[in-house]
């Protein structure tokens, strides 16, 4: 089963993602070519809802291994140097989601991080996710990082347009991410 990488990045202060030649989204574009011509899989980009300064980026590999080697390879290193002036990773996972089942087509994402796990597998992640949109969600995934020791759970629902207004409760070890689709010219 192929995995998920989740990433996120933050663009630095006067910088947007669109902003100019060689601005974020040349990199990203580049990014997307090259590593889905190692990975095999496509590249999805979106924008934070409330802070367009932080990007998520979610796609496949067919293993841990392989995203490593990605990360290890020249032309990943290339494009860390060229986007180090401007954005900082903020955070990146594998989970155990198969990516293949993710839509394309997902305009709004939401993507939950449980830092405990599910608690004794007492949470039923759809029902807290379909609140949170609009109209159901397209597609759902739960899955656990695979950093060892690591014990996060991760949800993600796919959609077409999210619910501003949805939360799920007042729980301290819940981190709700909102975010719209990018799409990147060229």
């Amino acid at each position: 089963m192929p995995i998920t990488e989740f990433a996120i990045f933050h663009l630095l202060p006067s910088y947007s993602f669109h902003s100019g030649t060689g601005s974020p989204a040349d990199m990203f574009r580049t990014l997307s070519i090259w590593q889905s011509e190692s990975s095999t899989y496509p590249l999805y980009f979106f924008a934070d809802k409330t802070d367009e300064s932080t990007i998520y980026l979610i796609t496949g590999w067919h293993d841990v291994d392989a995203h490593l080697q990605w990360i290890a390879s020249d032309r990943n290193q290339e494009l860390l140097k060229v986007a180090k002036t401007f954005l900082e990773i903020k955070g990146m996972v594998h989970l155990d989601i198969d990516f293949t089942e993710m839509p394309s087509n997902c305009e709004a994402v939401i993507v939950t991080r449980y830092e405990d796990g599910l608690k004794g597998g007492s949470r039923n992640l759809d029902v807290e996710h379909e609140k949170l949109f609009a109209s159901t969600p397209a597609w759902m995934g739960a899955g656990q990082d695979l950093q060892p020791g690591s014990k996060a759970t991760y949800q993600i629902s796919g959609g077409n347009e999210i619910n501003e207004f949805g939360t799920l409760g007042n729980e301290e070890d819940v981190d709700v991410m909102r975010m719209t689709r990018l799409y990147i010219p060229g």
